[in-house]
């Protein structure tokens, strides 16, 4: 369904939906949250003033999710030629509709301001590579750019992909594969990894570890010879590590160490009236001085900004001040966008 523009004196859909990273669509009004600012700016917008058919699309969904075209857990959805990635929950005043527009065409590295090395150092040929970041961090897409970066090298070799829905098209290449979770003949990410190394694949990219079982495939994906990329949610690096263990059972957490081979975090910062965002993180290759760190269990993590210091790698604070010295980003843009979180990056 593609909802007409009413208004042509408004910006055009292109240029208002740039500047929106989420929708919350109730049955009466949405909220839309800008993309400027770390945390985002919400506005409330009653259907009465909406000029992008904001409930038609609603009203889609809903009849889609109940025909049983799509599923209300997890879904793509085109509204004028842009992908969204789609949720949608119940609760006591009905049913809300979550959006995210998301770039279809699978980026670069060069199309952001990641250091290529510094990200590329930390993807073995073989092992598990985590991408960590809070919702909306831009994981998925860096996940992406390193699967393009790979194939740009002819390194790559043959490469599944499952993501819960698709986000993002390796256009032009035949050694990519891209299967959708509930609709591809796989019900779980644990399915699609298993199935993977049953077909001998190269490269097995993870959309989300979300629960155990999809970190224990994970985690035996890179045990075994493969080469595993997955993303997580988490703050840091610590972070996401302390949540892989947590994912882990007594049985299999000598099992992480062996498999990580290295991990990254970060945050997206957007700025008002930019055409870019900024991405601010830290990488971590897992190296045989990490991986005895690793050994330790949690207790062990604090170690782990010395291994980054020795690897020379930056922190999540000092990628921020790294902007800040080569003038990309302003102290007063930054302290925007950082809000709360200003204390921990300046």
């Amino acid at each position: 369904m593609q909802p007409s523009i009413a208004n042509k004196k408004t910006p055009s859909f292109e240029q208002w939906i740039c500047q929106i990273s989420d929708i919350h669509m109730n049955k009466d009004s949405a909220i839309l949250t800008h993309t400027h600012g770390m945390g985002g700016v919400k506005e409330v917008i009653s259907y009465d003033n909406d000029q992008y058919g904001l409930i038609d699309v609603y009203n889609d969904i809903i009849k889609k999710i109940n025909d049983g075209e799509i599923t209300a857990g997890a879904f793509g959805y085109d509204w004028n030629d842009i992908r969204f990635r789609g949720h949608m929950f119940s609760h006591f005043g009905g049913k809300t509709i979550a959006l995210r527009p998301i770039m279809l065409v699978a980026p670069y590295l060069s199309d952001s301001n990641i250091d290529q090395k510094q990200v590329m150092d930390i993807i073995s040929p073989t092992g598990l590579t985590l991408f960590c970041g809070p919702t909306g961090a831009g994981k998925s897409s860096t996940m992406t750019m390193c699967i393009n970066e790979l194939a740009k090298e002819k390194n790559l070799g043959i490469c599944v992909k499952l993501e819960d829905p698709i986000e993002h098209i390796h256009v032009d290449n035949d050694f990519i594969f891209h299967r959708q979770i509930k609709t591809d003949g796989i019900d779980t990410f644990e399915d699609g990894v298993y199935e993977a190394v049953r077909e001998r694949i190269d490269t097995i990219a993870i959309g989300e570890i979300r629960d155990p079982s999809a970190a224990h495939a994970a985690v035996w994906a890179g045990m075994i010879g493969h080469r595993a990329m997955a993303t997580i949610h988490g703050n840091d690096i610590v972070d996401a590590i302390t949540q892989m263990f947590a994912f882990m059972d007594d049985e299999r957490d000598d099992m992480l160490p062996q498999a990580l081979s290295g991990v990254m975090a970060q945050r997206l910062l957007r700025l008002e009236n930019r055409d870019r965002a900024f991405v601010i993180y830290e990488t971590l290759k897992v190296d045989n001085q990490v991986k005895q760190v690793l050994k330790l269990g949690p207790k062990g993590l604090n170690q782990l900004e010395e291994h980054m210091r020795r690897q020379s790698k930056m922190t999540l604070r000092q990628s921020a001040q790294n902007l800040l010295k080569r003038n990309a980003i302003t102290k007063k843009e930054l302290e925007e966008m950082l809000g709360e979180d200003e204390n921990d990056y300046l």
